[in-house]
């Protein structure tokens, strides 16, 4: 088989280029005199890599303001339609209950960026933020994680949008939240509401893993159940 070789970088040239004086009535060019060429070559090279994280930086900032603007826009329409000294308190608590979920939502799509697959800690860890806040908001919530395994990234992301989903859709009446994560020899992730508002339209995730809607106990239930289960770390 042919091979390819590909430089990704030359530190050290056999010769030297120097570039010779002149054009001095062309500022552009003439600044180059003194130099070599094997300093504009790698000048260029630094830029090109300069610019290249600067496109992936911009692709990842546009990727994680698209992920979360539903949430934007919810914050900002709550922000304007009154003055942020007179709305009432439950609203600010929405507000830092929107604002958990898009700092954990960009924090863990950048962790999953680089990953394939990731802990299931980082999806409680996400999960865990929110309760929080939805505790100020006046909700009893409590978490059980069971299994520790990883689990692909793009299941976790899923498993928190539908978290969130479904939050979002059980306010402002919800008064109960038990949220349980099984990571072991199937992945899912259990909600299990009280006097929930609603449920969100689910039919995005029936293509990621199998949707079950119930009420047992008396608690309207939503689980997404994906159809690998963790990974062994």
């Amino acid at each position: 088989f042919d091979k390819v070789v590909t430089f990704l970088a030359v530190e050290r040239y056999r010769t030297v280029c120097p570039i010779p004086k002149g054009c001095e009535e062309i500022p552009d060019v003439s600044f180059l005199s003194g130099h070599t060429l094997n300093e504009l070559i790698q000048a260029e090279n630094e830029l090109k890599r300069q610019r290249a994280q600067i496109e992936e930086k911009n692709r990842l900032m546009d990727e994680m303001i698209a992920l979360v603007q539903p949430q934007l826009l919810q914050i900002n329409q709550l922000l304007g339609e009154e003055s942020v000294h007179k709305l009432d308190i439950q609203k600010l608590k929405q507000i830092c209950l929107l604002g958990a979920y898009v700092k954990r939502r960009v924090n863990l799509a950048l962790i999953c960026d680089k990953k394939a697959v990731v802990r299931a800690d980082e999806l409680t860890h996400c999960i865990r933020e929110s309760l929080t806040y939805l505790t100020q908001y006046g909700a009893v919530c409590a978490l059980h994680q069971e299994g520790a395994d990883s689990v692909c990234s793009c299941h976790a992301q899923s498993a928190y949008d539908f978290f969130e989903d479904c939050l979002e859709a059980a306010l402002p009446s919800l008064s109960a939240l038990m949220v349980r994560v099984e990571c072991g020899r199937r992945f899912s992730i259990r909600l299990m509401m009280e006097d929930a508002a609603g449920l969100p339209n689910v039919d995005k995730y029936k293509a990621l893993g199998k949707i079950t809607i119930d009420d047992a106990d008396g608690a309207l239930c939503a689980t997404l159940a994906f159809d690998l289960g963790g990974e062994r770390a």
